[in-house]
């Protein structure tokens, strides 16, 4: 009877760590969408003041879920993991009370784009949870010792962790939860906007101020998200106009999207458009990244210098052959291709990491 006591103690350690590791793991995926969300959050607590180190604290934090997960699905350090576990789910179940009571707009973004709960689905879920950290938890003691080689399985895991990190702060997210995400169809009007409610309606202008989202839906269009132009060095520019060049010889239209209209190295200026910050940052997380439309759908993104040989070779990652062979052939293999290949390698990743902290 004690022996499976100490069972359900430890399985409900391991579902608390998996909640932990996979909020992380998401967060930690899409820094640029977790800034926005910690945006969000300090403003609420009116701590505007922070906003200037936002993206730190958005990678920290969401670093730092991962961590107690993996603290948590290892076996390590149990009483250590209790207290933090317990002071994270007070934390949050308080703020999250305050959401219940405030009711703003937006959501939690507990697991990041991934799932979108409402206020009171994330209230009762940290109830749900700070109930099984109790049980996991109290009394504290009586825990049976953790095998020494669980701190090696914690640290692979956390290296895993950091080094994921680091990569996620240079690619695009390799899951793409957003409304723009590749094989999404623009709203196009001429088919009813209540067919399509859910489909996204970038507002693009041209220079003269006239509307033209509408160039999106006309055969191939290459974006390049331009949402903070000011921080692009000489060389990102020399990338943007290398691939604007890739995407003339391809017969696919350039478009150069920025928040606000401005002077654009060489001839670059041709072909901007303004939108929404948020329209483009949603577009393509990344400052220069590109994105592909054909016929109004979303069909791959890349990151700002991460297509390779723009016009040959293979695209870093092997996904899928370079910027001019993706922009010359068939959309269609080109989306599934990069969709299937950057959610095995997630899921594959996090998977193979569960395996670690639970089994070595």
């Amino acid at each position: 009877m004690r022996s499976l006591y100490h069972f359900l103690r430890r399985f409900g350690m391991v579902i608390l760590g998996l909640v932990f590791f996979t909020s992380g793991m998401l967060k930690l995926m899409d820094p640029v969408g977790t800034t926005l969300i910690v945006d969000q959050y300090l403003g609420f607590m009116k701590l505007q003041v922070l906003w200037a180190a936002d993206r730190a604290i958005a990678i920290l934090l969401a670093g730092a879920e991962a961590l107690l997960g993996a603290m948590l699905l290892s076996g390590v350090w149990r009483k250590a993991a209790g207290i933090i576990t317990g002071v994270v789910l007070i934390a949050f179940t308080i703020l999250t009370a305050r959401l219940v009571v405030k009711n703003p707009e937006w959501d939690c973004g507990c697991f990041g784009e991934a799932m979108h709960l409402t206020h009171w689905q994330s209230f009762t879920k940290n109830i749900i949870l700070c109930l099984l950290a109790i049980f996991v938890f109290v009394p504290a003691g009586g825990f049976y010792r953790f095998h020494k080689h669980k701190i090696v399985a914690f640290s692979l895991g956390a290296a895993v962790i950091i080094a994921f990190g680091v990569y996620s702060m240079r690619h695009i997210p390799l899951i793409d939860f957003t409304s723009y995400a590749p094989g999404v169809h623009l709203l196009d009007p001429a088919h009813g906007y209540e067919e399509q409610s859910k489909s996204p309606n970038p507002s693009i202008c041209d220079a003269s101020g006239e509307y033209s989202n509408d160039l999106l839906m006309e055969g191939k269009s290459l974006t390049v998200s331009l949402y903070k132009p000011d921080k692009l060095k000489e060389k990102d520019w020399q990338y943007i106009t290398d691939a604007v060049a890739v995407a003339l010889d391809a017969g696919v239209r350039p478009m150069i999207l920025v928040p606000v209209m401005t002077e654009l190295p060489g001839d670059l200026s041709r072909y901007m458009y303004s939108a929404d910050y948020k329209d483009i940052l949603t577009i393509n997380r990344s400052n220069g990244g590109l994105t592909y439309f054909c016929d109004g759908e979303v069909i791959r993104k890349w990151a700002a210098d991460k297509a390779g040989d723009l016009a040959g070779g293979a695209v870093a990652g092997g996904a899928g052959g370079s910027l001019a062979q993706a922009l010359a052939g068939n959309p269609a293999p080109v989306r599934v291709r990069a969709v299937s290949l950057g959610r095995v390698r997630f899921e594959g990743l996090c998977l193979g990491t569960i395996a670690l902290l639970l089994l070595i």
